[in-house]
């Protein structure tokens, strides 16, 4: 689950944007309790807003703890040297990202991808 950079983007409060996270997941959870849920950081903007996306990302990490959904840090993936924006590379309008910014997205997704692509044991006998 990616969530919360476009509700940063509204001046949404960040406790606000937390617990409407934490309603989405328990939703999730509610109508389906055997998904594995991963929770992602929202990723580092222009230097305005990427204090807020610091901010929220504490706050979703403690969500995730709290619900029991695994937490996914890819926000220092796409944080320039600065520590400041996303760097230039990964998106030239500090939003949206480049093909190089899908690349580093996908490379940081892998393991857990790789972790959840566990098989699935069905026994009994299919109904038909």
């Amino acid at each position: 689950l990616k969530i919360g950079t476009n509700d940063l983007m509204a001046q949404g409060s960040t406790e606000e944007i937390a617990d409407n996270v934490a309603t989405t997941l328990d939703r999730i959870q509610s109508a389906s309790p055997d998904t594995r849920v991963y929770l992602q950081s929202v990723l580092p903007r222009d230097a305005l807003l990427t204090p807020a996306a610091r901010e929220l990302n504490a706050k979703l990490e403690g969500v995730a703890r709290a619900q029991n959904v695994t937490w996914v840090d890819v926000f220092p993936v796409f944080l320039d040297e600065d520590g400041r924006s996303i760097r230039d590379d990964f998106a030239n309008d500090e939003l949206h990202l480049t093909g190089a910014g899908y690349l580093a997205w996908r490379d940081a997704l892998a393991p857990y991808v790789r972790e959840s692509a566990t098989p699935t044991v069905v026994t009994g006998t299919p109904s038909g």
